[in-house]
């Protein structure tokens, strides 16, 4: 090849030997000789006169291997992308604007979707008709963390500030739900509440309407005019997720009088509570204040099996041991006495003091019939009364994504007290829980994250707490009001999340540690999008630590 470049003025041509020696053997090809004179073309200050060059067969070999080499470096550098863009032609701003836009709109038109972690089973198709907006629609609103994550109001409700209500309309439904093996409570809960007051029972079973409305009509003594039933299939949840909260809203549905009373069917009442409750001061309180909360002291009687008896599958001995159980749940205030005096009767669950202790047991005794004892603080977020509220569009449904065991109850508490809900005790009445045998909800609650020995589950629990004890103790010396929803700060986080990493605790893995991280979610909602006007405030002094006991991964700030 003889390639010939007139020399600028002013300039003295000379030769180039690296460029004779690339100029001669790019005579290979057409698409070498374009990139060939790319390079010189680039070389600043290389002036080539027409010359012919005489070389040897080596060196000539040797130059063109280097040569093409350059030439594949070049081309895969044009056809990298990322090459092309930090080269220096590429650092103009209309470039980087145009790649800001082609990232925007990647983003807006093609939004990631993020998994669904929610615990409630898909909503089953069955005769539960509720037109409570919120509830239905509460499977699509799992992934919002905003003013619809969960439920707020009662649609089915009557709005209770059109008009007044007087004393004479107040009247009470009792509102339950269970499963078929537990149906059979139902006579003692009929015999004690008054054939002529409505109850609104939801059940969770795969028999039919009729068979479970025989049950309670023949064997249980209750009376149709005053029954109103719902079924639920049992087939539409695995067996440990047991839809409380379903039921109950299934339950609230169907009432027609002014207020309610919700208990569980294992808490068997008072036999003089209605006639307490129909009290001519209780009724006119009710009827005055719409966010009055009235709580029903619960009580527990010990079981009376023991030994082989709690495990056995004779049909005979459980049946000895209800009847035994059944001659000891007490009816009145002296029966009540009389088992405190034999130490067989406590307030309700010792083991769980947040759940009950708000209550004022040390002052029940010494009140009168009809007598409101209004509650001066609550103690831990895990207070779960029963309650008589009255029956209103403001009040808060059950939140359905709790199932089974766990928090399902004490949410709803949390809901009403921050609504303004003012909690009163009741003199006289009661209810106390009957000695059942654990659920299998239960049971799955009570299972330990896999792979953790209990001796080291049980040192990260009192290490949480402690680290809450001291974040606790900093604020009140500093003032410090950065303390998270959690009651850890942020190095207590830390701390946590090595302790975590070394004992490779994975909480999910358990019922209990998912029912606590939607429990958190739940919580932060709560704060943020309900307003504060709590009329029973907590306790400043409290002694409940009510976070110490969550399995949740506390290396998140969140």
């Amino acid at each position: 090849l003889s390639l010939a470049i007139t020399p600028t003025p002013h300039s003295t041509p000379r030769k180039s030997k690296s460029s004779a020696a690339i100029i001669k053997n790019a005579t290979t090809t057409t698409d070498d000789q374009d990139t060939a004179a790319v390079f010189i073309s680039s070389s600043p200050g290389t002036r080539i006169l027409s010359t012919d060059v005489e070389h040897d067969n080596n060196n000539n070999n040797n130059i063109k291997i280097n040569n093409r080499r350059r030439i594949r470096r070049l081309r895969r550098r044009h056809r990298n992308p990322y090459a092309l863009i930090f080269k220096t032609k590429y650092n103009s701003p209309l470039f980087w604007i145009l790649i800001l836009l082609i990232i925007v709109g990647r983003l807006w038109f093609f939004p990631s979707r993020r998994s669904n972690g929610s615990l409630q089973p898909p909503n089953p198709s069955s005769s539960y008709e509720n037109n409570n907006n919120n509830n239905n629609n509460n499977n699509n609103n799992n992934n919002n963390m905003g003013l619809d994550r969960f439920p707020r109001t009662t649609n089915t409700a009557p709005d209770c500030f059109s008009s007044p209500l007087s004393q004479e309309e107040v009247s009470y439904t009792l509102v339950t739900q269970c499963s078929l093996d537990r149906l059979w409570m139902m006579k003692a809960h009929c015999f004690r509440w008054g054939s002529e007051y409505p109850i609104s029972i939801a059940v969770y079973t795969n028999e039919t309407y009729q068979y479970v409305h025989n049950i309670l009509t023949q064997d249980c003594q209750c009376s149709s005019q005053q029954l109103t039933v719902q079924i639920l299939s049992s087939s539409t949840y695995p067996p440990t997720e047991y839809p409380v909260n379903v039921l109950r809203n299934m339950a609230l549905s169907k009432i027609h009088t002014s207020h309610l009373f919700y208990t569980d069917i294992d808490f068997w009442l008072s036999a003089d509570l209605q006639n307490v409750l129909n009290m001519p001061q209780i009724k006119q309180a009710l009827s005055e204040d719409a966010y009055k909360a009235v709580v029903i002291p619960a009580f527990q009687i010990y079981r009376q099996c023991h030994g082989n008896e709690l495990v056995t599958s004779d049909d005979a001995v459980v049946e000895q041991c209800e009847t035994e159980n059944i001659q000891r749940m007490p009816e009145t205030l002296r029966d009540m006495i009389a088992l405190m005096k034999e130490r067989q009767l406590t307030p309700f669950d010792p083991t769980n003091r947040g759940g009950h202790f708000s209550t004022r047991y040390t002052e029940w005794p010494h009140q009168q019939a009809g007598d409101l004892l209004e509650l001066p603080c609550i103690e831990s977020n895990r207070y779960e009364p029963y309650l008589v509220v009255r029956y209103c569009q403001h009040l808060p449904p059950f939140v359905e994504e709790f199932t089974g065991y766990g928090k399902n109850k004490m949410t709803w508490i949390m809901h009403l007290r921050r609504l303004g809900y003012q909690f009163t005790q009741l003199g006289i009445g009661f209810v106390c829980h009957y000695p059942h045998l654990d659920s299998p909800s239960r049971l799955e609650w009570n299972e330990k994250p896999k792979n953790v020995s209990p001796m080291k589950l049980q040192q990260e629990l009192v290490k949480q707490r402690k680290n809450n004890q001291h974040s606790l103790l900093r604020k009140q010396k500093d003032g410090d009001n950065h303390k998270n929803h959690d009651g850890g700060t942020n190095n207590d986080h830390h701390s946590q999340d090595q302790d975590n990493h070394k004992l490779k605790i994975n909480w999910e893995e358990s019922k209990r540690g998912r029912v606590d991280k939607l429990f958190v979610e739940y919580r932060h909602w709560l704060y943020t999008h309900v307003p504060d006007q709590a009329r029973t405030p907590m306790c400043e002094d409290r002694k409940e630590d009510d976070d110490w006991r969550l399995y949740i991964d506390r290396s998140s700030p969140d």
